[in-house]
């Protein structure tokens, strides 16, 4: 059982009742072990996304009041030791009102006043459940292919985080050997076998594959501002359904080995107008 001391809460700012564990009361620690994501279900239009599916957990360096999702939104919680706040994560999510569900996040945030730091990262998850081994391969080099390029869309703090290191030099292609007379599902646990060697804090997470089926994007700085969460989503959507069927020369080709380079086959991947644009703006206030 944690040990109570006596001190104002972390969470709810109450300094009537002895501290539980982590800071918080016994009532704020009892609901922020963990509380699930709700299912996210029903129709919807794709005008704004792929048909991909796609989750994000947002860590928060303060969130007083999060108790109001349990009546609102589909929003999760868990207790993160690398935050001062709480890591929020949704549900799989998917469309239009995926976007929808994270900007009543957002707003919920907004409202009631949270913050993030430096300490605080923005992930997202891409569903790669119904790609093959080689376009698991070919996203992944592709991404690191032009790596450079989206470290300059995240703040300098950012580039330099542990939790997000870089993993161009890291990931051995090379040594990924799929069996071409193989069937496909061994082929996808050859390349999830070899993906979890490695480890999940590099920006591009591909040992997600083999528990969520996604690979996760662990690059950008904690956020609550739904204007940026989602353009990366949306950047990273495009950027994917670009690259998967690419082979080796084509990649090379596309990112050619200059930041500047990098960063022209980025935006030529992604292909909208509005996040291109977006992206573009936000690359030059984080130089």
């Amino acid at each position: 059982m944690p040990q109570t001391t006596q001190a104002t809460c972390a969470l709810c700012h109450n300094n009537r009742h002895s501290l539980y564990a982590e800071g918080l009361c016994q009532y704020c620690y009892n609901e922020t072990v963990y509380r699930d994501a709700r299912s996210f279900s029903g129709n919807s239009t794709y005008n704004r996304t792929t048909r991909r599916r796609f989750g994000v957990e947002i860590e928060t360096h303060s969130c007083r009041g999060f108790r109001r999702l349990l009546n609102e939104g589909v929003f999760g919680w868990k207790s993160d030791c690398t935050v001062d706040g709480l890591e929020f994560f949704s549900p799989i999510l998917y469309g239009d009102r995926g976007l929808d569900a994270i900007r009543d996040f957002c707003r919920v945030a907004r409202e009631l006043e949270w913050s993030v730091n430096r300490s605080c990262g923005l992930h997202v998850h891409l569903e790669m459940r119904n790609e093959s081994a080689a376009q698991l391969r070919a996203i992944a080099k592709a991404y690191m292919a032009s790596e450079d390029a989206w470290f300059t869309l995240v703040s300098r703090s950012r580039r330099r985080n542990r939790f997000a290191q870089r993993a161009r030099d890291i990931y051995d292609f090379e040594g990924l050997v799929l069996n071409p007379t193989g069937r496909s599902h061994d082929q996808i646990c050859e390349f999830g076998y070899w993906a979890n060697r490695y480890g999940r804090y590099y920006w591009l997470n591909l040992s997600a594959l083999r528990r969520f089926n996604t690979f996760e994007i662990r690059l950008h700085q904690g956020s609550l501002n739904y204007h940026k969460i989602n353009n990366w989503i949306r950047a990273h959507m495009y950027f994917v359904e670009a690259v998967r069927d690419m082979s080796d020369e084509d990649i090379s080709n596309r990112f050619g080995s200059t930041v500047e380079t990098q960063w022209a086959g980025v935006k030529r991947c992604i292909g909208n107008r509005n996040v291109v644009r977006y992206m573009s703006r936000r690359r030059t206030e984080l130089r």
